[in-house]
């Protein structure tokens, strides 16, 4: 049955958007926390707070909407050659369909950082998640509905669902080593496991249950006078039956300088980049850092995948909004 087949589709997918880093956030080097437990943190500030709104494939049906909410904190301050824990939470809702599909997720994050000498780090890291699906019957139509002359929402549905929601707890772990030494090559590297011993499917127990789902990315960063410039690679796999990954660019020029060791004086960016997505999408990203405590950046995908034909070339604008808090008068000087 058409509609059936339709509400298997997109649940397939949104389950794939809902659980850990199956979300498909076109920002993803700007949420690490989310590809990677052990990066929480991982950035030093004292605490970081972002906001993340994304829609998608609005041209195909109902767009699929994502909000994201995410806060990291370092509990101890960052000093030389002192190791640090730091934990964080996520919070996720994506929404499609006329079928009103909706997941709540929720993830508490715990990372220590492990200072190995003055410019190297290894971190390690632990996701816990909490899940929530559900969907809706009323709005949806079935081929039991049509008369013969047109579609009767008084005939019965001739369908029967068990259930329309469900709940289940997810976790996932990760390592990353960092080679923090601003003079030459910033760079890090990491991966990560998602659905760690993940049993369920999309809406009950069953013998199709969500694959683990492993990631692993590398990030380099170089700065030249008032430019920087960021490299960015990722793959992610399934039990390695589905291969993805992301590689992009960014570019920042800041302008203003940095007192060296007050708050006196503190420059801002404004970055362009470009990502290509395997076999998906060409995105585009513009962003302004003001004073190293704010940043926006948005970004829009140009679907290149088969869905073209339907999307129209369209993906979907991405607007990610972060808070970078330091407490005192600390200055870092890589972002």
């Amino acid at each position: 049955m058409r509609a059936l087949i339709t509400i298997a589709l997109l649940t397939l997918i949104l389950h794939s958007e809902v659980s850990a880093q199956d979300l498909s956030l076109s920002q993803y080097h700007h949420l690490m926390s989310l590809v990677n437990p052990a990066s929480t943190g991982g950035e030093q500030d004292d605490i970081k707070a972002v906001i993340s709104h994304k829609r998608q494939w609005g041209a195909v049906s109902t767009p699929f909407v994502t909000s994201l909410f995410s806060v990291e904190w370092n509990p101890i301050p960052t000093k030389k050659n002192k190791s640090r824990p730091s934990i964080g939470l996520i919070a996720v809702t994506d929404k499609a369909g006329s079928s009103g599909y909706k997941s709540s997720m929720f993830k508490a994050l715990g990372a220590y950082h492990i200072k190995l000498n003055r410019t190297k780090n290894l971190s390690f890291g632990l996701e816990v998640g909490y899940n929530q699906r559900n969907f809706s019957l009323e709005g949806l139509s079935w081929n039991s509905q049509y008369n013969g002359a047109g579609f009767d929402s008084s005939l019965p549905t001739l369908e029967n669902f068990n259930n329309t929601s469900n709940k289940n707890i997810d976790a996932g772990f990760g390592a990353e080593f960092t080679n923090n030494n601003p003079r030459k090559l910033y760079w890090k590297t990491g991966i990560a496991i998602h659905h760690y011993y993940q049993e369920q499917t999309v809406l009950e127990n069953g013998e199709d249950a969500l694959p683990a789902l492993g990631q692993a990315y590398f990030h380099g960063q170089q700065t030249n006078g008032y430019m920087m410039y960021r490299y960015y690679a990722m793959v992610q796999s399934q039990n390695l039956a589905a291969i993805s990954g992301t590689v992009g660019i960014d570019v920042s020029y800041r302008f203003n300088y940095d007192s060296k060791f007050t708050s006196f004086s503190t420059s801002s960016a404004i970055t362009a980049g470009m990502f290509y997505r395997y076999r998906d999408a060409i995105i585009a990203l513009v962003g302004y850092e003001y004073k190293r405590q704010f940043r926006l950046a948005i970004s829009y995908d140009v679907n290149t995948s088969n869905l073209r034909t339907s999307s129209k070339f369209n993906g979907g604008p991405e607007i990610n909004l972060a808070y970078f808090g330091n407490f005192g008068k600390k200055r870092r000087k890589i972002r």
